[in-house]
C-alpha cells in the first residue's frame, strides 16, 4: 500500500536537500512514473511516484512513510521557530 497525499509536489526541492543533508544518495529514476529514487546505507531505497491524475502530491510507499514524516516534522518545527 502507499500514501498518495503525504508529500506535496511543491516540497520536492526542499525534500531533496533534506535527504542529501542526511546522507541519502540520489539515483537515476527507473520508469515514467518515478520522480525520485534515493538510497541510504541503513534504510530501504526511497522511491517517489507521480500519478497522472494527481497533480498536487506524490505517492510514497508504506515502508518510507517515516522518512517523509520526519521531513515534514522538521519543516514544520523550522516554520514554528522562525
Amino acid at each position: 500500500m502507499a500514501t498518495r497525499n503525504l508529500l506535496a509536489r511543491t516540497h520536492l526541492p526542499a525534500f531533496r536537500a533534506w535527504l542529501a543533508e542526511r546522507g541519502w544518495v540520489e539515483q537515476p529514476v527507473k520508469g515514467a512514473y518515478e520522480v525520485g529514487r534515493w538510497t541510504h546505507e541503513v534504510h530501504f531505497p526511497l522511491i517517489l511516484y507521480a500519478r497522472a491524475r494527481d497533480t498536487v502530491h506524490y505517492t510514497v510507499p508504506d515502508n518510507q512513510w517515516d522518512v517523509v514524516r520526519r521531513f515534514i516534522k522538521d519543516r514544520d518545527s523550522q516554520k514554528a521557530g522562525a
